[in-house]
C-alpha cells in the first residue's frame, strides 16, 4: 500500500508541474540599434582577450595574428584606425621594434552578449605601461568583440594616471 501510494503521488507531481520558463534579464541600450539589449556573456570570452594581451605582453606576433579575424577593425585612443590583419600586423611590427618597453595588465574584465547577435563583448579595465627613459602609465578601459577563438573588433579609450610627487625630505 505503501509504495502504491508513493507511486500515485509520484505520478502526479510529474503531470501537476508545470516547467516554468525563464526569463532573461537584459539591460543597456547601442544606440545605433534600438532593438538590441545586453545580457552578461561568459567567462570563455574574457579569457579569449586575457590570452590575446598576454600575446601582446609577450610581443608573439604570430600567436596574435592566429588570434585576429581578418577583417578586425580597431580604433586607437588617439585617433588612430587600424582596418585588417595586414594593417594591424604591420602596426605592431613598427610598434614592437621601437624598443620602447610595453606592457599590458588587467585590472578588470567582464563580458555581455547583444541579444541574438554572434559573439559578445568584452569590457575591460587595463593598466598599460610605457617605458623607455621615463615610465607613462595610461588607465586603457578596452571594449573588444570576441568570438570562439577570435578577437574581430576593439576600441580603445584612453585617461593618463598622475605620477606621484616625489616626497619631500625634512
Amino acid at each position: 500500500m505503501k509504495h502504491l501510494f508513493f507511486l500515485l503521488s509520484l505520478t502526479l507531481l510529474c503531470f501537476s508541474c508545470k516547467q516554468q520558463e525563464c526569463e532573461v534579464k537584459t539591460a543597456g541600450f547601442v544606440t545605433a540599434f534600438p532593438d538590441a539589449t545586453y545580457t552578461i556573456g561568459t567567462n570563455e570570452s574574457v579569457t579569449v582577450w586575457q590570452k590575446y594581451i598576454e600575446l601582446h605582453n609577450q610581443q608573439d606576433l604570430e600567436g596574435i595574428m592566429a588570434m585576429t579575424w581578418d577583417s578586425i577593425q580597431i580604433y586607437g585612443p588617439n585617433g588612430e584606425y587600424i582596418n585588417g590583419k595586414a594593417e594591424h600586423r604591420a602596426f605592431l611590427e613598427e610598434w614592437f621594434s621601437s624598443g620602447i618597453g610595453l606592457s599590458w595588465s588587467f585590472t578588470w574584465a567582464t563580458a555581455v552578449k547583444v541579444v541574438d547577435a554572434p559573439g559578445e563583448w568584452v569590457l575591460s579595465g587595463i593598466d598599460f605601461v610605457q617605458s623607455d627613459s621615463t615610465v607613462n602609465v595610461e588607465s586603457q578601459i578596452i571594449s573588444a568583440a570576441v568570438g570562439p577563438e577570435k578577437v574581430y573588433e576593439f576600441y580603445v579609450k584612453t585617461s593618463k594616471v598622475p605620477q606621484a610627487e616625489p616626497e619631500e625630505e625634512e
